[in-house]
């Protein structure tokens, strides 16, 4: 979704154009109003962050339960003792 932000360029155009707001594309108009939010485009990816956040987190703690698990399958093994 963050790679559907309007560029620098895009916003700086519809910020300059003065005319009739109908007579912009409907992609305009959003980008129109888009812009009037402060600090739209950190707040998106603030959302996006927040969506994915559990996602990311379950991932995460998955794999540290399979490392701890490894290093205490490594640690209680005695064969591995013996070549170290």
């Amino acid at each position: 979704m963050s790679s559907m932000l309007p560029s620098t360029e895009e916003v700086g155009i519809v910020k300059g154009y003065s005319g009739d707001i109908e007579e912009l594309a409907v992609a305009e108009r959003f980008i129109k109003e888009l812009i009037k939010i402060p600090d739209f485009k950190n707040r998106l990816k603030g959302l996006l962050f927040k969506d994915s956040y559990e996602e990311v987190l379950y991932e995460l703690d998955r794999k540290v339960t399979e490392m701890t698990k490894s290093f205490t399958n490594l640690y209680d093994n005695e064969r591995f003792h013996h070549i170290l």
